[in-house]
């Protein structure tokens, strides 16, 4: 079900990107007219990717947060490469999350995470319904030191 997802994910973001001028060898910055809709989906996809690159950085169990209103970071972005697959990966997915402890009583950073995903190919199931599979690898951890770090 979750490659599913992703797939439908990278479907919607390619049909976005086909009716947009294509600058070649460069990243380009996707705007949906409801980004947070599409930010939320690509949270719920991820999550688990999320988590796992969170607690395995700390090497504990946290909780993680989002920060909506922040002025000087977006939670999600989304790149893709115009030409070729020179990265290794078709899709960027960086994540801006707020790690706490797991009881919340105090914030551990500011972490941004990057992903690159990967289609790779279109499989029919005996329903006819395609299903894709995609790669998902986590290619950065950026910790920053939390402002507010609780109590």
């Amino acid at each position: 079900m979750r490659k599913f997802a992703i797939f439908l994910l990278i479907y919607l973001l390619a049909c976005h990107v086909s009716l947009e001028e294509v600058h070649a060898e460069e990243y380009k910055q996707h705007d949906a007219k409801d980004k947070e809709v599409v930010d939320q989906f690509v949270l719920a996809i991820l999550n688990d990717e999320v988590r796992n690159a969170v607690n395995n950085y700390y090497k504990k169990d946290t909780v993680i947060q989002f920060d909506w209103q922040a002025k000087d970071y977006n939670v999600v972005e989304m790149k893709q490469w115009k030409k070729g697959n020179e990265l290794g990966h078709s899709f960027l997915i960086s994540l801006t999350v707020l790690p706490y402890d797991n009881n919340k009583s105090s914030q551990l950073g500011i972490d941004t995470i990057t992903f690159g995903i990967s289609p790779q190919s279109l499989n029919t199931q005996k329903n006819n319904k395609s299903l894709a599979s995609t790669e998902v690898e986590l290619l950065d951890y950026k910790h920053r030191e939390a402002v507010y770090k609780g109590s």
